[in-house]
């Protein structure tokens, strides 16, 4: 197991924004800070991150790690998936960047699925998160921008 090769890079302070976005509903975005680091003997990438909803703290932890071209991550977020966590798995793509796809519950229904993408560069790291309904159909949940701190 290891960090995905250019995610390395990212060890340190971010600052950005994050948005939530939710059908129907006005955009909502605000400021969002993150440290990242490596964890476990260096074989994860640990990214904290904090960000308020309607004026409330929340926070995340994603961890990540690879094992060639597969990638698996657990993501924590007190208010995506407050409680619980979710398990990841997918792919290191040959541009370096990381696919991702998970499943949560909801009631009454089937399982829905929970895609996120992450984007690594010198000075800047995307992720994205995406609703699946069961028929496979995609929504952007999230969009997280972060560049380097000062």
């Amino acid at each position: 197991m290891a960090i995905p090769g250019g995610f390395v890079t990212l060890v340190g302070a971010w600052t950005g924004n994050k948005a939530v976005i939710e059908p129907g509903e006005p955009r909502h975005e605000g400021p969002c800070d993150a440290t990242i680091a490596k964890a476990m003997r260096d074989e994860f990438l640990e990214v904290r991150y904090a960000w308020s909803y309607e004026g409330e703290p929340q926070a995340g932890l994603l961890l990540l790690t690879s094992d060639g071209d597969e990638a698996r991550a657990v993501w924590f977020d007190s208010w995506h998936n407050a409680g619980t966590w979710m398990t990841l798995s997918g792919a290191v793509t040959a541009a370096g960047a990381v696919g991702l796809r998970g499943s949560y519950p909801v009631e009454g229904s089937p399982d829905w699925g929970w895609r996120v993408a992450l984007r690594a560069q010198a000075a800047a790291f995307e992720i994205d998160m995406y609703n699946v309904t069961p028929e496979g159909e995609e929504e952007i949940g999230v969009e997280l921008r972060l560049r380097r701190a000062a």
